[in-house]
């Protein structure tokens, strides 16, 4: 498969095979894409991509061997001396150091950068300062229209059913009964519902997710929902259902006994 030419910037490594910090299946001639790139593009182990040198014409095939369990950036891993010698470099050619301590050794003004987990998440702790407290605002809003929703169906329900509602309480149904015959299956169908809904949702949100991150931004976001967050959704959904059947009940307790007379013919 070959992935076409785009604007978007990939960085290629090009690492020595002992290195102790970065591993892959090597094979000659072939690169690890990092777990990013194949999300983002949909890459897959066997595939070809092709790469054009920013601000030249020089286009580069390569093959993928492994794809790397890298979240940091799209990038390409390479065996340096396979990098330099499609570069056209000295085979002995390097950029950057791999290190999990400071390098106290070189004089700083050879240093051009340094790229540690500071600078890696600082895209997701300026989403979370700028974007975080709006959430809560979204969150809000969802579950008011969840609770308005659900009343609304409910409140249709007990007023098309007021009159046989009224006529149970003069055979001696009492409002709890009442209420477990017209909320409690109600109950079991949005509880199953919530449940059904979890797999949809998460389908739908990663879809749109992944158009929006390919669309509009360079680079890409690994979207991650973990188990709690389906456990909160679901007792969320439960909590604000309980408080619908209350104001239910209450509006069944408040029909009238003579409300059943009213309408016999």
């Amino acid at each position: 498969m070959d992935t076409g030419y785009n604007s978007e910037e990939i960085t290629v490594y090009g690492v020595q095979p002992n290195s102790r910090y970065i591993h892959w299946k090597h094979t000659d001639g072939g690169a690890a894409v990092s777990a990013t790139y194949a999300e983002k593009y949909n890459l897959h182990i066997g595939d070809t991509i092709a790469l054009k040198e920013a601000y030249k014409d020089t286009r580069y095939t390569i093959k993928i061997s492994d794809i790397y369990a890298y979240q940091g950036a799209l990038c390409v891993f390479m065996n340096q001396e396979d990098l330099n010698a499609m570069l056209d470099y000295d085979s002995a050619y390097f950029s950057g150091y791999l290190s999990d301590t400071p390098i106290t050794d070189i004089d700083e003004k050879y240093i051009s950068s340094v790229i540690d987990l500071d600078a890696l998440t600082k895209v997701s702790r300026q989403l979370d300062v700028s974007m975080g407290s709006m959430m809560y605002l979204v969150d809000g809003f969802g579950i008011a229209i969840f609770v308005i929703l659900m009343y609304l169906l409910s409140k249709i329900i007990i007023e098309k059913n007021a009159q046989a509602i009224s006529m149970t309480k003069i055979l001696g149904y009492n409002n709890r009964e009442i209420g477990g015959l017209y909320l409690a299956s109600t109950s079991i169908v949005v509880a199953v519902l919530l449940l059904c809904s979890l797999p949809i949702e998460t389908k739908l949100l990663t879809s749109l997710f992944a158009v929006v991150m390919k669309s509009e931004m360079t680079g890409w976001i690994p979207l991650v929902i973990r188990p709690r967050i389906y456990v909160q959704m679901l007792i969320i959904g439960l909590i604000t259902y309980a408080i619908v059947a209350a104001l239910g009940y209450r509006k069944i307790y408040r029909i009238p006994m003579d409300e059943a007379l009213k309408h016999v013919e």
